[in-house]
């Protein structure tokens, strides 16, 4: 650049698409007339047009090429008559020049801009602000037909994530290979392989992340040497259509319900045979995205059922239920010596109770007496598996009170987790009465004149000795008991500790906080219209427990329904147990859902820790979603903060445990898309949908100008579609050049807007463009081209983006190229100090010192230099264009 001059500004600059970087800085040169090359040191070189043109004043001759029409004599160079030597052996080309037409070919670009706010649109302009508007950059498409029919391929209507119980159980071993065959390498989802939409793609369940790439197809017809049993792996549509075609008449092609998990063998030659190697595979779909290989039972796991895992509690409930002052819950242990131990210890209690996943098939016509139901650890006619924990409390002799009575089934946790929940629902019937509201399935007298029935979460939990904390939700057979005496001291959620009464080694539940909220029962069907309507008072609860020692006490967060409902502390912490369990009292029926425990994961960041409360790790802020919807998806902090901390990037930021009691695989998608509509983006992200029934999970999202990379989950137990009419849209918006003009500038617009005598072109006041002198210089253009014909150039210039840089452009054009210029071509005795960019003078002359061609006072840039190579030797010719 020469001194003083100011740098050339792109206000967007941007690639296209599949441009290289040779194709980007032609596009660059041309739009602002620079010159780009490599020197012999291999720097990458850029001359501004001001340098390449500069004036004796601003830029001095580099160097002065001479000759004469007689200083080469068969093929030998001669002294000049000054003594100097010739350089230039003879000019072989030259050409006058000139341009006296042209276009300027350029593209307007903003970003499109909208009025700050809605009320703003009522105001004068004057008192309207100008934001930048979101375009849509890139929305999921459909998807084509996994089972498109005689060649008829099509698309489906929308995006769709489907989830599908497993039919057996898969193990924890990921896919191996034993004498020559490939071992676990298949899921079984039975008859749900209906449901699947796709032939390649990942699942997720328990916490593990699973990639597959093929479904087994049964087809009818095929030679032994197209498969031996009549299965083949399919993973396209044109696989599908090629076996279709095959069917004989009357034949069958029906998949199988298995899916290929993805596994790459290692392979070795054996006597001239190429075979699989023994042992572990190269690469495997199991624990994709950094999650952990897990065991993934079909139905319910036996561990729940497994008597050796179950525990009972024998304890006095008044210190619950009869508590009469609200403010002070330690009135009811006062004088009692509290301390941890084994407290109301009941094995039989807890064995007496029965734990299966059969609920009874609503459709059919006849089904089994619960009684019998709750015996069943298998499916029979008439019942079906629920994908649940329903868990019932067994009899008890008329001396017992069973509401004094819990049965549990403990789970050990192999890590230290601070958030613990579960999905539950109470058991019962909605009554069509105006005395009682509902019945709970094995009521018990809670309150004087209520009955009811109850479960809840243990967390921090001894096994062996009862210790631990209880949350507990209660279903009342009135739901308003706003008129019934002693409503004020009634609880329907309490939050207690079990300790041991040193005196009597009796369990004492120790008050931590008790509430009062519209506990509904549940029919208990697993499915119905549900799915489909809200409901203003939900029957299925997440309820979960948080906690964090502050000094020496202990500081709980509980959640109810995604929603934090108390801050309770306890200033005599019990020690830490990890263990956790769902419980029920007395002769109570509830289906646990799903249970789970968050925590860290530190092998990523050992400083990192689960932000406390819970809430603060929402997407959002949000966690309360349609009830239709919650009822059957994933609970709202796993969602989070399990799913949404998943990365293709990184490993997964939270450590999680999750149990369905019977595997779902619920579908995810990876996508690592280029935007198609609009683009480069300065921002972008995900387009929050238009509600809040939003039934999946996003994670990792990372976007660029070009593109977005990011993870979605499936949240619920039930195939999902990705567009607008489910609200589940997915779609990327952002800030980017939405507004664009394809505009071009003449040289005869040019002078016409520059000669226009009423707005000339003023600054300060003052008129700095002459609009006289343009009229007197565009005459001279006009005459140019009756003289010598229309010569015009042609500028494709992407970068120059607006109407002042194109007429500034234009200007420096006119400047330069109207006026004719001398451009020549002189072989030259080869010389490496000449460089592309030079500024040159050309000294040629005839026996009499008078200059031929070439006025010795002009001076020229190279533009151009070419080498070759002859019998005679190394030849160079150097091309030379005349500084206007």
């Amino acid at each position: 650049m020469i001194s003083g001059q100011a740098e050339p500004l792109i206000p967007y600059f941007f690639v296209d698409s599949n441009e290289s970087l040779a194709q980007v800085l032609e596009k660059l040169a041309i739009s602002t007339q620079s010159a780009m090359f490599f020197d012999e040191y291999n720097n990458f070189v850029v001359m501004t047009k001001e340098y390449l043109m500069a004036s004796e004043e601003e830029r001095a001759t580099n160097l002065v090429l001479r000759g004469s029409s007689d200083s080469v004599d068969q093929g030998v160079i001669k002294n000049l008559p000054d003594g100097q030597k010739a350089n230039i052996i003879e000019i072989s080309s030259q050409d006058n020049s000139i341009f006296n037409d042209g276009v300027i070919r350029y593209t307007s670009r903003y970003i499109q801009k909208s009025v700050k706010s809605r009320q703003q649109t009522f105001n004068l302009l004057r008192d309207v602000n100008w934001v930048y508007k979101p375009a849509e950059l890139w929305e999921i498409s459909a998807e084509e037909s996994p089972r498109s029919q005689n060649e008829e391929s099509k698309t489906v209507s929308s995006y769709t994530l489907g989830a599908f119980p497993i039919n057996s159980d898969l193990s924890s071993v990921a896919p191996y290979v034993s004498n020559n065959t490939l071992y676990n390498n298949t899921i079984d989802i039975g008859e749900a392989i209906y449901w699947v939409s796709r032939y390649s793609g990942y699942l997720y369940a328990n916490a593990e992340i699973i990639k597959f790439d093929a479904v087994e197809y049964n087809v009818s017809g095929l030679t032994d040497s197209e498969s031996g049993n009549g299965n083949v792996w399919i993973s396209s549509v044109k696989e599908y259509q090629k076996y279709f075609s095959k069917i004989p008449f009357n034949g069958k092609m029906y998949p199988t319900g298995l899916l290929r998990i993805y596994a790459e063998p290692e392979y070795e030659t054996v006597d001239g045979n190429l075979r699989m190697k023994s042992g572990e595979v190269a690469k495997h779909g199991r624990g994709q995205f950094g999650t952990n290989v897990a065991y993934h039972s079909a139905g319910l796991d036996e561990y729940w059922s497994d008597n050796a895992n179950v525990r009972g509690c024998e304890m006095d409930s008044s210190h619950i239920f009869a508590v009469t002052n609200i403010e002070n819950f330690q009135e009811s242990v006062s004088g009692m010596t509290l301390i941890t131990g084994a407290a109301g210890i009941n094995q039989a209690v807890g064995i007496n109770s029965s734990r299966n996943g059969i609920i009874k098939n609503f459709l059919a016509s006849n089904f089994p007496k619960d009684v019998d139901v709750n015996k069943l650890y298998a499916t029979q006619v008439g019942t079906l598996q629920s994908s649940a924990l329903v868990m019932s409390g067994g009899t008890f002799l008329s001396t017992q009170d069973p509401l004094d009575y819990i049965s549990y089934v403990y789970k050990p946790l192999n890590d230290s987790f601070r958030h613990f929940g579960t999905r539950v629902r109470l058991v019962g019937k909605i009554e069509n009465n105006e005395t009682q509201s509902q019945t709970p399935y094995g009521s018990m007298s809670v309150y004087a004149g209520v009955s009811g029935s109850s479960a809840g979460l243990a967390c921090l939990l001894n096994p062996e000795t009862n210790n631990g904390y209880y949350l507990e939700l209660i279903a009342l057979d009135a739901l308003d008991t706003s008129d019934l005496e002693g409503s004020d001291s009634m609880f329907n959620v309490v939050f207690y500790k079990i300790m041991q009464d040193s005196d009597t080694c009796n369990a004492i539940p120790v008050m931590l906080w008790g509430g009062l909220s519209n506990i509904v029962v549940d029919s208990g069907d697993f499915v119905g219209q549900y799915r489909m309507v809200g409901e203003e008072n939900p029957s299925v609860y997440d309820i979960a427990v948080e906690y964090e020692d502050i000094g020496s006490s202990r500081r709980f967060y509980l959640y109810m329904n995604n929603k934090l409902i108390k801050v309770v502390d306890d200033d005599n912490p019990l020690p830490t147990y990890n263990n956790m369990a769902p419980f029920v009292r007395g002769t109570s029926k509830a289906m646990f859902e799903n249970i789970y425990a968050v925590g860290a994961n530190y092998s990523q960041n050992a400083s990192r820790a689960l932000d406390l409360p819970a809430k603060n790790v929402f997407n959002d802020g949000e966690t309360s979603i349609s009830e239709a919807f919650r009822k059957y998806a994933m609970s709202g902090i796993v969602q989070s903060t399990a799913l949404s901390g998943i990365s293709p990037a990184e490993e997964p930021k939270y450590n999680l445990y999750f149990d369905e009691f019977g595997t779902i695989m619920r579908e995810a998608a990876y996508f690592n898309v280029r935007y198609e509509k609009a683009y480069p983006a300065l921002y972008a992200r995900l387009a929050p949908t238009f509600n809040k029934v939003k039934s999946y999970v996003t994670s990792g999202f990372m976007a660029g100008a070009y593109g977005a990379e990011f993870l979605i989950f499936n949240a619920t137990d039930t195939t999902i579609t990705l567009d607008e009419t489910s609200g589940n849209y997915l779609k990327i918006q952002g800030i980017t050049f939405t507004q664009k003009s394809d505009n071009q500038l003449t040289m005869d617009d040019y002078y016409s807007d520059r000669g226009n005598l009423s707005d000339p072109i003023r600054t300060n006041g003052e008129i700095v463009i002459s609009p006289l002198a343009v009229k007197e210089e565009y005459n001279t253009v006009k005459n140019s081209r009756i003289k010598y014909g229309n010569r015009d150039f042609l500028i494709d210039a992407p970068y120059i983006q607006s109407q002042d840089d194109a007429n500034s452009m234009m200007e420096w054009m006119v400047s330069k190229v109207t006026k004719p210029r001398l451009a020549i071509g002189a072989k030259v005795f080869p010389d490496t100090t000449i460089q592309l960019g030079d500024i040159v003078s050309v000294d040629y002359k005839d026996s009499l010192e008078n200059d031929i061609i070439i006025d010795g006072t002009k001076r020229f840039v190279v533009y151009n230099i070419e080498y070759s190579k002859t019998s005679t030797g190394p030849s160079m010719t150097v091309y030379l264009s005349e500084v206007v």
